[in-house]
């Protein structure tokens, strides 16, 4: 970490939560949006409240894809030999993962 990040970092610390606030505002206007949030024309902050009110099923539903992008991030690239396989339609699994002799696997996360 360079000095003046390390020093940045410091004064943020020092801030009350008011000023963080502002930073973030600051913040929020020059780092790029989420390719998402570019697609829907609104912000993260948007999207967050609006699941926080949705009904318990669509909860779970985000919280099920949720899963998924981590599985994909985190845990696929773990196992060697492996890639995640695309599937269309709405089949009775989650993921789908191949290897490289072409051996499927499905998984469903609970």
């Amino acid at each position: 970490m360079t000095e003046p990040l390390a020093e940045l970092k410091l004064l943020i610390d020092e801030c009350s939560d008011e000023e963080r606030a502002i930073i973030f505002e600051y913040l929020r206007d020059r780092v790029p949006q989420h390719p998402l949030e570019r697609e829907w024309g609104v912000g993260s902050d948007v999207i967050l409240s609006a699941i926080s009110r949705s009904s318990d099923l669509t909860k779970r539903g985000v919280r099920g894809i949720i899963a998924e992008a981590i599985f994909e991030k985190n845990i696929l690239p773990r196992l060697r030999d492996w890639k995640a396989a695309a599937f269309t339609g709405n089949p009775s699994y989650d993921f789908l993962i191949q290897s490289n002799i072409g051996k499927n696997v499905r998984y469903v996360f609970k």
